[in-house]
């Protein structure tokens, strides 16, 4: 179920909760969409890829991040799919590898897993 038939006041693009319905000028603090700019020649589903393409960082300057915030499930919460892009190992050593598609380590401990992507494991 698409969770913005209950809840309009719900970040189209990433699924952030708003104070009101996003309108035109609002921008969202999260992935940063100016509503009426953004997305005058794109639609959420392009912004949604080009901000998780970017890593899904906290765009605003003048809103603290949320305690806890963690973009992933703020999607997942949201209904949106989120397609890791990477794949994670367990070593034999109990370490834990992270890799890419071209198979590449991006980071190889817990702390660094946790620090990159905001996930506990």
């Amino acid at each position: 179920m698409n969770i913005f038939l209950r809840d309009p006041r719900l970040c189209p693009v990433c699924g952030y909760p708003l104070q009101r319905p996003a309108s035109d000028c609002d921008i969202c603090p999260s992935c940063g969409t100016q509503f009426g700019y953004s997305d005058s020649g794109r639609t959420h589903e392009q912004l949604r890829n080009i901000w998780m393409q970017e890593g899904m960082n906290w765009h605003s300057q003048v809103h603290q991040v949320p305690r806890g915030w963690n973009p992933e499930l703020q999607m997942i919460e949201a209904g949106f799919k989120v397609d890791r892009p990477y794949s994670l190992y367990l070593q034999t050593n109990g370490s834990i590898t992270a890799v890419t598609e071209s198979n590449e380590p991006t980071f190889t401990t817990e702390q660094e897993l946790q620090e990159r992507y905001a996930l506990s494991v």
